[in-house]
């Protein structure tokens, strides 16, 4: 697996009531996990045009393909790798193909005729192997279902929330620590770590990724109750986060404004780090703390989601009922 970086964001619809805060328990997070978003198929990232004697044309936007499918299948055979893709595209001759699509979680087909060029058969589409990313885990819940991150992981090339096709999770670990400071956030850095997966992931949404965890996801892991967003108050609380070569910590932060929300929204609490252990190592909060939980009165009240580029120290989080929502 590659050395990756991390991403941020936020807002989501909100589905219908869920049970009385007091009542949910859940295995606190903390620990990194990395995400493969798609295995076994290719991202289409873009379209070029090929050339003909009338003028130029893109087959595979002729034939419907869309920015952002996961391309997995031509002709009812599987395709992992461009070579694959152009091996099966090559082997049609210039027929039409039937493309295997995945599309906002449904399976789709088009047929694309290929067009020859010097370059052989081309559909004309631009593919990528699978977006990758590190992230903090949140909470598992009783029924396994685990959140993450509290953002979604955005395709750096199509601007869009990267659909999960086969989505797996993974142990994390972080290698390095890019300190933050004014104006230059801060990161850390890690690899997806190698080995079996430790859940599938379902859902990329704004305020998390969603999935089923497996028992080495969270079996090691303490259980906390949640807390309601409407009894989180201004005051000490702490963060839990895992730094470079460490296990999850408590560090201590100042909720500096808690905003009175019917819906989510990308800030919901205001919160300062004030414990100089994270000061030191980090500089305040980093990308790749994103989905750190934040304790209050030894309840889960929230998720850490951004950081304030002009002062390391500063960042927002999201209120954790919404994301119990999700």
């Amino acid at each position: 697996m590659v050395l990756l970086a991390i991403l941020l964001c936020l807002t989501v619809a909100v589905p219908t009531a869920v049970a009385t805060a007091e009542e949910i328990e859940v295995y606190l997070g903390g620990t990194h996990i990395g995400v493969d978003m798609v295995e076994d198929g290719l991202v289409v990232m873009g379209f070029g045009n090929v050339p003909t004697p009338i003028g130029e044309r893109c087959p595979a936007k002729e034939g419907g393909v869309e920015v952002g499918d996961v391309l997995y299948a031509i002709d009812g055979e599987p395709v992992r790798t461009r070579y694959d893709v152009e091996r099966a595209v090559a082997a049609a001759g210039g027929l039409p193909v039937l493309v295997g699509l995945y599309r906002n979680g449904a399976n789709v087909e088009r047929t694309v005729t290929p067009i020859e060029s010097a370059d052989g058969y081309l559909m004309g589409v631009y593919l990528k192997d699978g977006i990758q990313g590190v992230g903090t885990l949140t909470f598992v819940r009783a029924d396994r279902r685990f959140a993450a991150l509290g953002h979604g992981i955005e395709d750096p090339d199509t601007g869009k929330l990267a659909t999960p096709y086969r989505a797996k999770a993974y142990a994390a670990d972080i290698n390095s620590i890019v300190k933050g400071s004014t104006g230059r956030p801060g990161e850390l850095q890690g690899a997806v770590g190698e080995g079996r997966p430790i859940g599938t992931v379902e859902a990329n949404t704004d305020l998390g990724i969603y999935g089923v965890a497996d028992p080495a996801m969270y079996e090691h892991l303490p259980k906390v109750k949640v807390a309601r967003r409407n009894e989180v108050e201004v005051g000490d609380a702490v963060i839990v986060t895992t730094l470079m070569g460490d296990k999850p910590r408590y560090y201590a932060v100042k909720i500096t404004q808690c905003r009175r929300q019917n819906e989510p929204q990308q800030k919901g609490l205001s919160i300062t780090v004030v414990d100089q252990r994270l000061l030191d190592k980090t500089g305040g909060i980093v990308q790749g703390m994103s989905g750190s939980p934040i304790l209050q009165n030894g309840r889960l009240v929230g998720a850490v989601t951004h950081v304030t580029v002009d002062q390391p120290t500063m960042g927002y989080g999201v209120y954790i009922d919404f994301m119990l929502q999700g």
